[in-house]
């Protein structure tokens, strides 16, 4: 059966382009049915699972509880039940405000815990993944999954931190701390120790005909011997033990001095000035 039709208030015919829905009564369910994208007039509110509380009420109590726990200096924790989206959010922006780690127990359950702050977390952090890679580079992902099952009390500090799971969008909320210690690839997939990601591989040098010709021309040539040497050992199958597994377009018809003469040629180009 078709659902009762209903009129929002202010509602104005709709446009070229446009399609009225009407929210029904699914919409007071919080299912749909929303006006504009994301279902913004009466859809489900996404946001109150990343949304702290806005009830003054319910933002003294939780801050209250957490001040009592701070300055007893008698307890090291304390368990909060039932406690579930909006006000577990309001939980974590005040253990993150007073020091406090957050850890989950179970379903609506956790525990708020004191935690060390004489060392940084993120230098603790920087020596397992050495251990881990020997200095080299690691997925975000991995390492921060690592510390969450293997080094509970570093973990820990990484919650005060707000790095409550182990997405690497976690690690860009305190972009400054983590890339004091850490170089941190493009897209934030990728850590390393400082400097690893510094490192020059190549520059651009500048050529000369008179200088530079005798280098480029033997360059050329040993380059046409060893690509040679490649073809006659090329399977064209996948590399298996000693095998070579290549792809070869056609030969160049052109002259190694003439190869030798475009790349030196290439020194009067813009892109090469501007490079």
């Amino acid at each position: 059966p078709l659902l009762p039709r209903s009129t929002p208030p202010n509602y104005s015919p709709p446009t070229t382009g446009q399609v009225y829905c009407s929210p029904g009564p699914l919409a007071a369910m919080g299912w749909g049915g929303g006006w504009g994208k994301g279902g913004g007039g009466g859809g489900y509110n996404w946001r109150q699972h990343t949304q702290a509380s806005q009830d003054p009420s319910v933002q003294n109590a939780i801050r209250e509880r957490i001040e009592r726990l701070v300055h007893d200096p008698t307890r090291r924790s304390e368990v909060v039940t039932d406690c579930w989206t909006q006000e577990r959010n309001t939980y974590k922006m005040y253990c993150r405000m007073y020091g406090l780690a957050m850890v989950k127990l179970g379903r609506g359950e956790w525990r708020l815990e004191k935690v060390d702050h004489q060392a940084n977390p993120f230098s603790e952090l920087l020596e397992i993944l050495e251990e881990c890679t020997g200095g080299g580079e690691m997925p975000a992902r991995d390492l921060l999954y690592h510390v969450k099952h293997s080094e509970p009390d570093l973990w820990k500090k990484l919650t005060v931190k707000g790095i409550n799971n182990c997405s690497e969008r976690k690690l860009m909320q305190v972009e400054d701390e983590v890339k004091e210690f850490f170089d941190v690839s493009p897209d934030w997939r990728t850590l390393a120790p400082k400097g690893f990601f510094e490192k020059e591989y190549a520059k651009p040098i500048r050529l000369s005909q008179t200088q530079h010709w005798s280098a480029v021309s033997s360059t050329m040539k040993a380059m046409q011997v060893a690509l040679e040497t490649a073809r006659q050992r090329a399977t064209g199958g996948k590399a298996t033990g000693n095998d070579m597994f290549c792809a070869f377009g056609g030969r160049r018809g052109s002259s190694l001095d003439k190869c030798a003469a475009r790349v030196l040629a290439q020194r009067d180009q813009p892109g090469y000035k501007h490079m």
